[in-house]
């Protein structure tokens, strides 16, 4: 037996560092994932769970760069002044809130996408979104337009859970570099 190809097989793979957190307080980006997991679940709360008697519920928020992980799929972006935000919701999330709001079981991901269900997701979007907005202190408002982050953004993911549907999904939220550097700045300290 070669005792060195063991030994070298056992070895980690080395961490390859995002360059834009270097000399950066990132780890200070909890507290506003905790603080954005409470907006959340009070949106979740008064929104859907009491209004529809949905039961859904949130998983920690996590927040990483997003470079070239960046998921594909239907995004709805808002550009304010300060930079871009941008909220993407899986399928399966949009039919359940669906299934609540209009009644009958939650539709299949294999069913045909429906105007209805497009419509939803822009409206969730355009809340959640304009919540985030104020939550990160914007003053102006805008439409939210259908187009994906940019590549510098990083990616808040937000698990939600519905055990009653058996739902396991993701919210995502990119903020770009813009946000990221402002909310590094409010939280580093001085």
């Amino acid at each position: 037996m070669n005792h060195s190809s063991a030994i070298t097989a056992a070895k980690p793979a080395a961490e390859v560092l995002d360059p834009r957190t270097l000399g950066r307080p990132v780890h200070l980006m909890k507290e506003f994932a905790e603080e954005l997991r409470e907006r959340l679940e009070s949106l979740l709360r008064e929104q859907l769970n009491r209004r529809y008697r949905a039961a859904f519920e949130l998983g920690d928020v996590t927040i990483d760069a997003a470079g070239s992980s960046q998921p594909s799929g239907d995004w709805l972006m808002l550009e304010l002044a300060a930079g871009r935000l941008a909220c993407r919701f899986e399928r399966e999330l949009v039919l359940a809130v669906m299934s609540y709001r209009y009644g009958g079981a939650p539709l299949g991901a294999d069913a045909p996408r429906t105007s209805t269900e497009d419509r939803l997701a822009g409206l969730l979007g355009r809340e959640l979104l304009q919540g985030l907005a104020t939550q990160l202190g914007a003053e102006d408002r805008g439409l939210p337009l259908r187009a994906a982050p940019q590549r510098d953004a990083w990616l808040l993911r937000v698990p939600v859970f519905d055990m009653r549907l058996q739902l396991r999904s993701t919210l995502l939220l990119a903020l770009d570099a813009g946000w990221m550097n402002q909310l590094l700045r409010e939280r580093s300290p001085r």
